[in-house]
């Protein structure tokens, strides 16, 4: 029925590919499983929660795709754009954390254009807020 996808880093990298290839063609509700069988499959690897989250995104479920983000910064909180997409997502819900989470992607970055794109975005949220 379904064919076993085997690669040389074995079947969970090959569904990887694969799900990355259809996330790639915009597919995402097809992508969504894949990525969600290998989280439930290997919960500690980062490139997979950080595919489910963009998955998530891409499909606008911003509750979803900001808990897997902070997951994938429960892993790893050193990683700066997943700061910066988590705290897109919390925009996008209404929350105020979205505004300390742009810092964060601030502060973890090593790239000054993306520490001031980051800066220009927290700049306007704040500014949205102090007005609305």
């Amino acid at each position: 029925m379904g064919q076993q996808y085997e690669s040389e880093n074995g079947p969970l990298n090959a569904l990887y590919e694969k799900a990355y290839r259809i996330y790639e063609e915009k597919r995402f509700d097809e992508a969504l499983f894949s990525f969600m069988k290998l989280v439930a499959q290997n919960p500690k690897e980062k490139n997979y929660w950080f595919a489910l989250a963009s998955t998530y995104q891409a499909l606008t479920m911003y509750i979803q795709a900001k808990a897997a983000w902070d997951t994938y910064l429960y892993i790893d909180p050193q990683y700066p754009e997943a700061y910066f997409e988590a705290a897109k997502c919390a925009y996008f819900l209404g929350k105020i954390e979205a505004i300390d989470l742009m810092e964060q992607a601030k502060i973890h970055s090593l790239d000054p254009l993306f520490e001031k794109k980051a800066k220009t975005i927290k700049q306007k949220w704040q500014q949205e807020i102090s007005y609305g």
